[in-house]
């Protein structure tokens, strides 16, 4: 800005002195990179193929983490999946069980008798559902 508050314009703005500033660290930079690698006795296609070979690795261990969560969380499902399945099976147990009860008790012409033989076939139903959940969650047998 001149003295009467106008801008000039052969006077560059803040952000670009700060550009410049930056622009030149960074050519100082480059520079002594290019020093230490001469320095070390390495080319510049050297260390850029180091840098490609870092970043690659790190890349795969970014893809190996991202599966191993992933295989923990299906684990975990499974437990989940595993426990939840035993806690049904035994939960039916309890209505076969007295399902097979009741139907001692009834005689054979008993109308209530075709009622508990349907409880009885779903819940044998359900068990062999649980059977195949914990099989799916490696807890049982198929």
């Amino acid at each position: 800005m001149s003295a009467d508050g106008q801008k000039n314009d052969a006077e560059p703005s803040e952000e670009l002195r700060e550009l410049r500033a930056r622009v030149a660290e960074l050519e100082s930079l480059k520079e002594e990179h290019r020093r230490t690698l001469e320095a070390l006795g390495q080319s510049e296609a050297d260390a850029r193929a180091l840098l490609d070979a870092r970043e690659r690795a790190e890349e795969d261990r970014r893809r190996v983490e991202a599966r191993l969560q992933r295989t923990q969380s299906l684990e975990s499902l499974g437990v989940l999946a595993g426990g939840i399945a035993h806690n049904f099976n035994n939960i039916l147990q309890g209505v076969l069980g007295n399902a097979d009860l009741l139907l001692q008790e009834l005689p054979p012409d008993h109308p209530a008798r075709s009622y508990v033989l349907d409880i009885e076939g779903a819940a044998q139903r359900g068990t062999d559902l649980g059977r195949r959940m914990l099989a799916c969650a490696g807890r049982g047998h198929l």
